[in-house]
């Protein structure tokens, strides 16, 4: 079997070469992908998940008191939290 020869194998074939993009093609890409409904929606998730502990602690302007409270009775974590309002 020595002069036979396999099919090509996936390592037999070069790798092809992506054309370049340029100025123009990486403002159409970005703008492709900033407008997609993937980016919208895993901004969204975003937005959800920074939302969460503006419920979750009491707010200063809403009841002062029950945020005077709260930082007396969380006294490690209160004026943590305080200090970014």
């Amino acid at each position: 079997m020595e002069g036979h020869r396999t099919a090509g194998g996936p390592g037999d074939r070069p790798e092809p070469a992506l054309p370049a993009l340029g100025a123009r093609g990486m403002l159409r890409w970005a703008w492709t992908q900033l407008t997609s409904m993937r980016t919208a929606l895993f901004l969204l998730l975003l937005l959800a998940v920074a939302a969460v502990p503006g419920s979750l602690f009491p707010q200063r302007p809403a009841n002062p008191a029950v945020v005077t409270q709260y930082i007396q009775d969380n006294p490690a974590t209160g004026p943590w939290l305080d200090r970014f309002q």
